[in-house]
C-alpha cells in the first residue's frame, strides 16, 4: 500500500509558484512609481526570497508498506521525477513498537538479531497527509507489528 501526501504538496508548490510573479509585479509597480528603493520593496524582495526558500525545500512524502518492507521516500513536486532514494526502508520485522504524537509517529526498530539491542528511534512527520490517510498509515503499522509479533 502507497500513501502520499503529493496532491496537497503540489498545491501549495502551485500557490506558491503563482506567488512569486504577483511579488515580483509588485515590486516594478513600486519601483516604476516611487523611481528608488523603499521600504516596501525590501519588504517584498525579503518575502520573495522566503517563498523561494519555501519552495525549494518543498518535499512530499511517500510511505509504502509491502508488508515485508516499510519504506519512507521524500521527493521534490517539480524535480522529483526519476528514481528518489528511500529516507528510510527497513524490514517490518524490526518493527518493535510505534507511538503517535499529534502528527508524527516515532517507529522503535530493533536491532533483528533477536537479542536485546539497541533500538533505534526513526521519526516520521505526517504534516500534509489528511486524517484518513494517517489512519491507513497508523492502522498499516499496527497491522505490521501484530504480524511480525506472533
Amino acid at each position: 500500500m502507497i500513501i502520499s501526501n503529493k496532491k496537497h504538496i503540489e498545491t501549495i508548490g502551485a500557490f506558491l509558484m503563482f506567488l512569486i510573479p504577483f511579488i515580483l509585479m509588485v515590486i516594478i509597480f513600486q519601483f516604476v512609481i516611487v523611481k528608488k528603493i523603499d521600504a516596501v520593496i525590501i519588504i517584498f524582495l525579503i518575502l520573495m526570497m522566503a517563498v523561494i526558500m519555501v519552495l525549494y525545500n518543498l518535499r512530499y512524502k511517500e510511505i509504502e508498506n509491502s508488508g515485508f518492507v516499510l519504506t519512507v521516500k521524500k521527493k521534490h513536486p517539480i524535480f522529483g521525477k526519476g528514481f528518489v532514494f528511500p529516507k528510510y526502508e527497513f524490514p517490518v520485522d524490526l518493527l518493535e513498537d510505534f507511538h503517535v504524537k499529534g502528527q508524527t509517529v516515532f517507529l522503535d526498530l530493533g536491532s533483528g538479531s533477536g537479542t536485546s539491542g539497541k533500538i533505534r528511534r526513526i521519526k516520521i512527520e505526517l504534516k500534509g497527509f489528511n486524517t484518513e490517510q494517517q489512519n491507513k498509515i497508523i492502522k498499516s503499522l499496527a497491522d505490521g507489528k501484530k504480524n511480525t509479533s506472533t
